[in-house]
């Protein structure tokens, strides 16, 4: 119960300074927390994926260049 209290509060204050993608892989990814993580719209923000090689390719190689 402490664990998912304390997700809550960081949660929040996260999306309060940024917009959050919450991304999980695997079969085990808790779906529940992910959705709760991600900024609205959360179909937007959330993204399941298998292994490495598909979030690249789900988020692109070039989303954060640094330039």
């Amino acid at each position: 119960m402490c664990r998912h209290s304390s997700l809550q509060v960081e949660a929040v204050r996260l999306r309060q300074a940024a917009e959050v993608i919450a991304v999980g892989m695997g079969s085990r990814a808790n779906k529940a927390e992910l959705y709760y993580i991600a900024s609205t719209p959360q179909w937007k923000n959330v993204i399941l994926v298998q292994n490495l090689t598909e979030i690249e390719e789900r988020l692109g190689s070039g989303s954060c260049t640094g330039q």
